[in-house]
């Protein structure tokens, strides 16, 4: 596909399974603010999606949901509402090799194991 950017609506609160799968040329996805669920695949093979930010109402990250992103850099993750249980398997695998990710100050200790659980690169760079 040749799409390049998205902009989430307002009333989006699922970016559904496989949603955007395989589209090599996507490097940019606005809005999003009001997302609950990041399905499974929906960003797989967006190899040119440089960053991201996951907004503080998103609760659930599926599995392989930016599996073979390598160009992924930087990463803000704006909730706290993660864990082993809401996050998918694989869900960074293939990402960047030495990304930077911008965690909630409360959450930088417990974020970072459970990334790194979830494929995220062991040379990832966490910030506040």
């Amino acid at each position: 596909m040749s799409l390049r950017t998205v902009t989430i609506g307002k009333n989006v609160t699922i970016i559904g399974t496989n949603a955007f799968y395989g589209c090599k040329k996507l490097s940019k996805v606005n809005g999003a603010n009001n997302v609950v669920k990041i399905g499974n695949s929906s960003f797989t093979n967006c190899g040119s999606l440089s960053s991201i930010t996951v907004s503080e109402t998103v609760r659930i990250i599926g599995k392989q949901a930016f599996y073979n992103c390598k160009n992924f850099k930087t990463i803000t993750i704006k909730t706290s509402a993660l864990s082993t249980k809401t996050i998918g398997s694989n869900a960074f695998t293939g990402t960047y090799k030495k990304p930077t990710i911008k965690v909630p100050a409360k959450q930088m200790k417990t974020y970072k194991k459970l990334f790194g659980l979830k494929g995220m690169s062991s040379k990832a760079i966490y910030k506040k």
